[in-house]
């Protein structure tokens, strides 16, 4: 049996790993400097929805696909406050590179953009509750309803 027997789970699973490519881990040890860093990783994460669309439709199965639009367009929906939440620092930083993000950011805890002030505060807040509901943990666990025998696409 092949690796990734669903059609669409190669896609989620290449999603998730080259948005790992543009997070530094020190200063000189990142695997893409790219200077739209943060519009790379929400670009190539966003390949998660096409790719749970995919595992539905492959199954040929009409509940796998209804599993797989309610998936997907909870993912969708969570996509955008991730992506407004990161304005404000992008504001600040002036820059979507995520090694001047990460920079700027140096020097103790209490220099994080985190504690600058109570907008931040809140946007930190939006994005940590949008992360855990992309990533369908509970109480955002809708895809794996249980009223259902299957747990969404996963048919």
């Amino acid at each position: 049996m092949p690796l990734f027997a669903d059609s669409g789970a190669w896609l989620s699973v290449l999603g998730s790993l080259l948005a790992w490519a543009a997070i530094p881990w020190s200063p000189g040890f990142i695997a893409a400097d790219l200077d739209l860093g943060l519009f790379y990783i929400f670009a190539v994460s966003s390949g998660a929805v096409a790719g749970i669309l995919m595992a539905g439709w492959a199954s040929n199965n009409k509940w796998a696909i209804y599993g797989a639009a309610r998936g997907a367009a909870q993912m969708v929906s969570y996509e955008i406050p991730l992506a407004l939440a990161c304005i404000p620092v992008v504001m600040l930083t002036g820059s979507l590179n995520m090694n001047d993000i990460v920079i700027n950011q140096q020097g103790g805890i209490w220099n994080w953009y985190l504690f600058h002030d109570p907008f931040l505060f809140a946007a930190f807040v939006i994005y940590f509750i949008a992360s855990i509901a992309e990533v369908n943990r509970g109480p955002f666990d809708m895809p794996e309803t249980e009223s259902e025998l299957v747990a969404g696409y996963h048919v």
